[in-house]
């Protein structure tokens, strides 16, 4: 009995430790509490958000191979180029993921340029071939990285499946997700800079916070809910006369719930998103603006990083106006941001 109890006591502590209410569930309360102050009818809910991910036709089969004879290759033996391709060549090489085919290809660059400067005095002929063979490859090293970007499944996934949204605290998670959505942006032309281990930890830590998705999943939940919540409370504090007592002691009510729910736990998640939108906003431009990447996917990023975000602050300072103005009307004095 008393092992029971303890369990009991420990799993209450849990419980109330962890839960933790969402921006949906804040926004939520938020309203309804609203809707009995001012005695307003039911705001109708907002359906949920969903990502379309674009479809992204190119893939590695358009990349043309560099071949090396058998001949030539013998005399290779004396580069580290030799095992690179014998690697390839293995029936595990030749179905390779999308990161460690693109690892294999900055390899195969860096020692393609080092087994040119080394043949250079001794084989003219073969320096020559592999030269032309580097300039082939990395002519392709940025459009494969392009569909790193676009076709590996980690970062697919990062950019259209979340099923959360931010809440009003940094997450370890997401800040590395800065840093990795960062280190694969910087790869388009520089192979020597590609390490095996860190491409294939940020994929993962992509996979696994999903930070852009989030973001927008954040943004669109925000614009949608206070786009259906404002005009339907302005009129009705626009109505309230606060040389009136009863009006006035209803204000100060408004005033606590507007403190309570949108200052204390919503515009912090703005700020949040904010934060990282900033943050991340180098890397949305570079796509945006990236020949390497499709129109498709580029079209995607710009709905999500610059209409869907501009839609989400518009609604946020629209809302946030509105109480300014009825905050002065009143003069209650309150601390509001424009965020």
């Amino acid at each position: 009995m008393p092992r029971l109890k303890l369990l009991l006591i420990a799993l209450a502590g849990f419980t109330s430790c962890s839960f933790k209410p969402t921006l949906e569930t804040t926004l939520t309360d938020y309203q309804q509490r609203l809707q009995r102050v001012l005695d307003i009818d039911v705001i109708t809910p907002v359906p949920r958000t969903e990502f379309t991910f674009p479809k992204i036709t190119a893939n590695t089969e358009d990349f043309a191979e560099a071949n090396i004879n058998l001949i030539d290759y013998s005399r290779l033996s004396h580069c580290e180029l030799s095992s690179l391709i014998a690697q390839r060549n293995t029936t595990l090489g030749k179905v390779q993921p999308l990161s460690q085919r693109f690892v294999y290809e900055a390899k195969l660059l860096t020692l393609l340029e080092r087994c040119e400067i080394s043949l250079a005095l001794t084989d003219v002929a073969l320096s020559r071939k592999i030269g032309d063979i580097f300039d082939l490859k990395n002519e392709q090293f940025s459009a494969l990285w392009g569909l790193l970007i676009q076709k590996s499944d980690e970062v697919k996934i990062a950019l259209s499946v979340s099923n959360t949204t931010l809440v009003d605290t940094t997450e370890h998670t997401d800040m590395n997700s800065v840093i990795a959505l960062s280190y694969l942006n910087s790869l388009k032309d520089k192979p020597l800079e590609v390490v095996n281990k860190e491409v294939e930890s940020s994929l993962a830590t992509l996979q696994l916070s999903r930070l852009p998705a989030k973001l927008w999943r954040t943004q669109a939940v925000l614009a949608t809910q206070l786009a259906n919540i404002t005009p339907v409370i302005r009129p009705k504090l626009e109505a309230l006369d606060c040389s009136k007592s009863t009006d006035f002691s209803k204000a100060e009510i408004l005033r606590n719930i507007f403190q309570l729910f949108f200052i204390q736990r919503i515009q912090p998640v703005g700020s949040q998103l904010n934060h990282y939108h900033y943050q991340l906003q180098p890397v949305w431009l570079n796509w945006i603006n990236n020949d390497y990447l499709s129109m498709p996917f580029k079209d995607y990023i710009r709905k999500h990083t610059q209409a869907g975000f501009a839609d989400y602050k518009s609604h946020m300072q629209d809302h946030v106006k509105m109480w300014q103005s009825f905050f002065k009307q009143c003069g209650i004095d309150v601390a509001t941001a424009t965020n």
